[in-house]
């Protein structure tokens, strides 16, 4: 603790024991300026370390306009459908129909995706200069690639779980209808589909599902937006025309890989919240990405 008073002239702090002010030079009269002495106490300041915290939600989600939310949703979430009718309107019209096979299929997709990319950034447009920020770079990135492999760990687990039941029903727990499909459209345009699938695919879903849906049932609950975000995008990889197709067996299937998606959407939640944006779709696309160059390898090896 070191002692200090005013100068008796020029009001500056100095020590108690100079005769002379270092700033203005006036000669202290001790025993007169006794009244304006001050204690000051010197406080070094306190180092904090910030330790890793996994529940620790202090970088908030991006929130944008409400209306730019639900604009956001609704494009993402039927948009994919209502661009591929487009498009087959399209084809059905000037010629024969484009889109049948897989090779046709799969070129729609590509298109869809850049496209509703394009539309969804525009929407966002305006929020860049928030959203770039939240891309991390260094030992940040490396802890939303972390992130990426978490959601890569959960898919699996409880994959492996929902398969081990399957067994104990005597039921062949194979790829739902999605995945079965994007393996078909990766063994034709394998780096075509890395890029779409593996990158552009999942930022779109974090516009829709993240920045949109989930950041705003965000505003009235917390609870919520994890369950109904999870449930829809869950459902978005469901193939729906297995309930009339009368095959028992391939309703059960659906449905036995139905959690690893719930699953996924629940974390990506979490991960949003707690990194944001950027931090979300690095993880999304770390695991799409791990996903397609797995498809790709053991499409080489078969």
């Amino acid at each position: 603790m070191n002692e200090k008073r005013k100068c008796v002239k020029c009001n500056l702090l100095i020590d108690s024991d100079l005769d002379t002010c270092p700033y203005c030079g006036y000669p202290q009269n001790k025993e007169e300026d006794n009244k304006n002495r001050e204690k000051i106490e010197i406080v070094e300041p306190k180092k904090t370390t910030r330790n890793f915290n996994l529940f620790d939600f202090e970088q908030k989600d991006i929130r944008i306009n409400v209306i730019k939310q639900i604009f956001l949703f609704i494009t993402g979430w039927l948009g994919m459908t209502a661009i591929s009718l487009l498009f087959q309107y399209i084809s059905q019209t000037v010629s024969e129909p484009l889109f049948t096979n897989t090779r046709g299929i799969g070129l729609l997709n590509f298109i869809i995706y850049f496209i509703l990319f394009g539309i969804l950034s525009l929407i966002c447009c305006t929020d860049i200069i928030n959203l770039l920020p939240t891309f991390k770079k260094g030992k940040e990135f490396l802890t939303d690639l972390g992130y990426g492999g978490m959601l890569v760990c959960v898919s699996l687990i409880v994959n492996i779980f929902f398969n081990l039941i399957g067994k104990m029903f005597h039921l062949n727990v194979e790829e739902n209808a999605n995945e079965s499909g994007i393996d078909s459209i990766v063994s034709i345009f394998p780096i075509l589909s890395l890029i779409i699938f593996g990158i552009i695919g999942p930022i779109c879903e974090e516009f829709t599902y993240r920045l949109g849906l989930f950041s705003l049932l965000k505003r009235a609950n917390r609870i919520l937006p994890y369950i109904l975000t999870a449930l829809i995008f869950g459902f978005i990889h469901f193939d729906f025309n297995c309930l009339t197709s009368g095959n028992g067996a391939l309703i059960i299937n659906e449905f036995l890989n139905l959690p690893s998606y719930l699953a996924a959407g629940l974390t990506l939640c979490f991960i949003y919240e707690k990194r944001g944006f950027g931090g979300s779709c690095v993880a999304h696309i770390t695991n799409n990405v791990i996903s397609i160059i797995l498809t790709i390898f053991l499409g080489f090896l078969g």
